[in-house]
């Protein structure tokens, strides 16, 4: 017997928004994640490459940026800005096939389900677009944290005058304003690009839409966010259990305990297994925490169901 087919256009609740969510992996398990490794592997090897780079020539120099002269210096400069943009294209990409698989997925019929060659006949056309609005939503976010940091200050400011009492009041009143506030950032962000490239608008309207769905849902979403976020946070620090060992391994078998240096040759076999732990790891964390965005798409699209199918049925009932 064939399991019904998981489509998002539908109202959840608690959860169902967390068990369909793993239904809809367990429907996709092999295009879902294999299209994610697709896109992303090439990229991510190229960010693994520099960083083997970065670390191997630091060691090498000893961490002295000014011993190796302003060629070194450029060099290292060079070397971090590519692995900042790639991080973003990465991200761009990564975020553009997730969705990507859920519109696809969609628009076809029960028996019919999405494969890697259907991403990738539309996946241009998305992913810039995709782009474009990120860096919009960027411009945003930093608008806003400066909103948020100047009047954390303003708080500070006027608490301080208490005293070491007003102090801590006002540490805990922003300790809790951001277990509140972030993690609907995360769902916003992550919602409005959705609806980004669902319903092929630009941010701003992907924005209102969002934070009109959430008015009279705020906890239930705050609750989604949380649970979600922490379900796949563990999950992710499993996968990356193997590179973290290594890591500490490395450290400890290169500090000379007597004179409290470290050994910085490194061989290139170790390199060559190093590269392929941390590839393989952050690989694997991609696809984990791919499950977070499930979480916010669907807890999104249900509050858009209940909204928007609820007005339908209103407008119905008044013709007839």
């Amino acid at each position: 017997m064939i399991d019904q087919k998981i489509y998002y256009r539908k109202a959840r609740n608690f959860g169902q928004v967390f068990s369909e969510s793993f239904g809809y992996i367990k429907q996709n398990f092999k295009t879902f994640f294999g299209s994610i490794i697709l896109f992303t592997l090439p990229i991510i090897a190229i960010i693994t490459l520099l960083i083997i780079y970065m670390v191997n020539t630091g060691l090498s120099r000893q961490f002295e940026f000014g011993r190796g002269g302003n060629n070194f210096i450029g060099e290292m400069l060079f070397a971090v800005f590519g692995v900042f943009f790639l991080f973003l294209l990465v991200q761009t990409v990564y975020i553009t096939v997730i969705n990507e698989h859920l519109v696809i997925n969609e628009q076809m019929a029960n028996d019919e389900f999405v494969k890697t060659n259907h991403i990738g006949k539309t996946f241009f056309n998305s992913f810039w677009r995709v782009l474009g609005n990120s860096m919009l939503l960027a411009i945003f976010a930093i608008v806003t944290l400066l909103i948020y940091a100047l009047i954390n200050g303003a708080i500070s400011a006027v608490f301080a005058t208490g005293g070491i009492a007003g102090i801590l009041l006002a540490g805990c009143i922003q300790i809790l304003t951001s277990l509140i506030i972030t993690p609907i950032i995360g769902y916003i962000f992550i919602s409005s690009l959705f609806v980004v490239q669902k319903d092929k608008v630009g941010i701003i309207t992907a924005l209102g839409k969002v934070f009109r769905y959430l008015k009279g849902n705020f906890w239930m979403t705050w609750c989604v966010s949380v649970v979600g976020y922490i379900i796949t946070y563990f999950a992710t620090l499993i996968v990356m259990i193997p590179a973290i060992i290594f890591m500490f391994l490395q450290v400890f078998s290169r500090i000379n305990y007597n004179t409290n240096n470290l050994n910085t040759d490194v061989s290139s076999t170790t390199i060559i297994i190093g590269s392929l732990i941390f590839l393989i790891t952050l690989t694997l964390a991609l696809c984990v925490y791919a499950i977070y965005f499930l979480m916010c798409n669907f807890q999104y699209t249900s509050l858009e169901e209940k909204k928007e199918g609820s007005s339908i049925i209103e407008k119905i009932n008044q013709i007839q």
